[in-house]
């Protein structure tokens, strides 16, 4: 509260003290020149017709014809060009006038801008907002931002676009069906955050197999996703259904995609389809592209998650840029302390990055369906392998608890034990 009532006054004090400067005669007409300084006969030239209102920077323009301030349809007179966007840079037709437009200039301007960008940061400091849902007790046609009156289901969750700061809290004990894709963007120190509310099971989320993946984050950045359960059991999957994951980070033609944490999660049970490389069945999958605006993750963050049943792997990433024609890699990748059980194929797998971190985490029971491996990066530079376990992995194609893969470089294994896996210790392969 006290937040909003100083974002208010500072509001009203710059609007004061941008009151309070002198007035300036700026002569204004068609046949004038923006290069010219506009205080005598060397007018400036007169902007277009309006769009939408004569009204720019908070500020109402005398049209020049008849006094009055500009409406729907007048001209708008724009004597100062940095304020002059290109599409209003247009020569009227209108004749040439000696018109006398009063603007403000002086040393309060200075003050009135500081004011005005305080006031803007602790208006948006004071917007971010709490969203709870539950399935439980929950009704879409709440507002949704308070605890008494949460929403219901996912559908209005996928229709906000969410605001820096704001958080999506979803009730304990809560089930809900289908696919949790969310909208918005965080800003550095203030990410959009999911997370959980009230005492008991952590809420879940399941696919039932008719969605690509459970939670979707599709080029978005500054979230993080904290204290879910998820799912996505199909009995009956196939190639014709696609991919199946738990949780999905995908990027396209985004560019750089920050800070995206995820941690504390349970993720289990996804089923798939098909063996190695077939892309379906992963609990958290991650993937960036981009032919127009090559794309990257830059701070993705997975720890604490407990993953359990998967068809294929537990934590796989994939880049366009495995190649390395351009070299794009994901930056600041770490995956720590997670616990994988019972998976298909291979636990951990971060492709096309720089400098990965991958620490204290433990594998048991990778390669269940014949092949894969427990920790491996694949066209990765500068990997660091540290403190991990794996163990009881029963594949007959790799079947190791550790691998450095085709096209790596500099990656270190060390402080990491291995027990009880038919492939033994270590593969490493070569770009040949």
């Amino acid at each position: 509260m006290w937040t909003g009532l100083l974002c208010a006054v500072l509001v009203i004090l710059a609007i004061g003290l941008g009151g309070r400067a002198a007035a300036t005669d700026c002569h204004v007409a068609p046949s004038g020149d923006d290069s010219n300084d506009g205080t005598s006969t060397q007018v400036i030239l007169i902007a277009g017709p309006c769009r939408n209102t004569c009204i720019y920077n908070n500020t109402i323009y005398k049209d020049g014809r008849d006094g009055t301030y500009g409406k729907y349809g007048e001209f708008l007179i724009l004597p100062i060009r940095p304020m002059l966007p290109k599409s209003l840079r247009t020569q009227s037709n209108m004749e040439d006038r000696s018109v006398n437009v009063s603007l403000s200039f002086a040393p309060f301007v200075r003050a009135f801008a500081r004011a005005l960008v305080l006031a803007l940061v602790l208006c948006g400091t004071a917007s971010a907002t709490d969203y709870y849902v539950s399935s439980v007790w929950g009704d879409d046609a709440n507002p949704g931002t308070s605890a008494e009156k949460p929403w219901k289901s996912l559908e209005p969750v996928n229709a906000k676009v969410f605001q820096p700061g704001d958080r999506i809290l979803f009730g304990a004990g809560s089930r809900f069906l289908g696919q949790l894709k969310p909208q918005g963007f965080g800003v550095e120190g203030k990410p959009i955050v999911i997370d959980k509310y009230g005492d008991g099971p952590l809420p879940r989320f399941d696919g039932e197999g008719k969605v690509e993946a459970t939670v979707y984050l599709f080029n978005v950045e500054y979230w993080e996703v904290q204290n879910i359960e998820v799912s996505n059991t199909d009995y009956e999957p196939s190639a014709e259904k696609g991919r199946r994951n738990g949780i999905y980070v995908h990027i396209d033609n985004f560019g750089t995609a920050h800070h995206i944490h995820l941690k504390n999660l349970h993720v289990r049970d996804v089923h798939g389809w098909g063996g190695h490389g077939s892309d379906s069945g992963d609990g958290i999958a991650w993937q960036n592209e981009g032919k127009q605006k090559p794309s990257n993750f830059d701070g993705l963050l997975i720890e604490g998650c407990h993953i359990q049943r998967t068809h294929l792997n537990g934590i796989w990433g994939f880049s366009q840029h495995w190649i390395k024609e351009p070299w794009v890699p994901n930056l600041n990748v770490v995956i720590r302390n997670n616990l994988l059980e019972d998976l298909g194929s291979s636990g951990i797998v971060p492709v096309g990055c720089d400098g990965a971190l991958v620490e204290r985490n433990r594998v048991i029971r990778p390669s269940r369906k014949g092949g894969g491996i427990g920790i491996w990066p694949w066209s990765c530079d500068n990997t660091v392998i540290q403190f991990n376990e794996v163990s009881g992995s029963d594949g007959v194609k790799d079947g190791q608890a550790f691998d450095s893969d085709w096209n790596c470089r500099n990656t270190v294994f060390q402080y990491n034990y291995s027990h009880d896996n038919k492939g033994g210790f270590m593969l490493v392969c070569t770009t040949s």
